[in-house]
């Protein structure tokens, strides 16, 4: 497969022939072809960018899921680990630049390297103390601090892109049934006379990148 700068400066040779061509037709065609390899190559590069970040971001992970968890404050003013206390946690104190988040007796959070991780649950009841549960397993874990508990496949991506663009197109319908709707009823009337009131609706729209 051609690089992306090969397909985008065929894109534009094909965008110049077109301006000067009296039958665009197959033109056009051979454009939607490279725009699409354009894409697909731009999803790919995401997906090993992406995969690799969280490849690193769990291999930290892991140091943070096996080491000690202190339940006395062994840090210093700053959060890194005071050279003394932490010699009876081997595990912790081999690993680089880390710093600790200590609360209520728990190693809330270690941060390694800037990456910081939650090590406990946290459940949070009015005039109660926080209860903290560490999770079960590595895997909870990893779902705890939005890691992903291995690499995205192409075509597990090019699935979910294609439910979730179905779901946008859902969405779409269903507003425009609610406004065909609202004018029916001459909602705007009613709002006008003080028998209907208006209230905003917040939503966010989601799109898998392509880039």
């Amino acid at each position: 497969m051609k690089t992306l700068n090969e397909l985008q400066a065929d894109k534009i040779e094909l965008i110049h022939k077109l301006c000067e061509s009296k039958n665009p037709a197959d033109i056009l065609k051979n454009i939607k072809i490279i725009e699409a390899q354009i894409a697909e190559l731009k999803t790919k590069e995401l997906l090993t960018k992406v995969n690799a970040e969280q490849g690193k971001k769990r291999e930290l992970a892991r140091l943070a899921w096996e080491a000690e968890q202190p339940t006395e404050d062994i840090t210093t003013n700053d959060g890194s680990l005071h050279k003394v206390k932490s010699k009876k946690y081997p595990k912790l104190s081999a690993i680089p630049y880390v710093r600790i988040d200590f609360k209520d007796g728990y190693t809330t959070q270690l941060n390694i390297n800037g990456e910081k991780f939650s090590m406990y649950k946290t459940q949070y009841e009015y005039q109660k103390p926080t209860k903290y549960t560490r999770p079960a397993t590595f895997l909870e874990f990893l779902q705890l601090n939005s890691i992903e508990s291995e690499n995205i496949d192409g075509e597990d991506f090019a699935q979910f892109a294609k439910k979730l663009n179905e779901a946008n197109s859902e969405l779409e319908k269903a507003i425009e049934t609610y406004k065909q709707a609202r004018e029916k009823l001459n909602v705007s009337q009613m709002q006008y006379i003080g028998l209907v009131s208006q209230q905003d609706a917040h939503l966010y729209i989601y799109e898998a990148k392509t880039r």
